[in-house]
């Protein structure tokens, strides 16, 4: 199927003519529409704590690594730079 590039921007606008006119309509959550009692809002804020807890948990891991490096760095600087001891 070989189509020009003017029937192929045709065939797209056509389809998103179709699209927007056979759209049905939605309607908001009970999140969006503003009831904050409902269980799908008590979801979602508890989904967002669980997600927050995540990546908080995994940037913390990131900065404790960071430090422990930096820290074995200036260690491992300090033990090369202490002249050695003769006994």
């Amino acid at each position: 199927m070989n189509l020009r590039l003017s029937q192929k921007i045709a065939f797209a606008c056509a389809l998103a003519c179709y699209n927007f006119a056979g759209a049905t309509p939605v309607y908001a959550c009970a999140v969006c529409f503003g009831d904050p009692d409902s269980p799908m809002s008590k979801g979602l804020f508890m989904g967002m704590a669980v997600l927050l807890g995540v990546i908080s948990t995994v940037l913390f891991g990131i900065a404790g690594t960071t430090m422990f490096w930096m820290h074995r760095a200036k260690q491992i600087r300090f033990q090369q730079e202490k002249p050695p001891t003769n006994s």
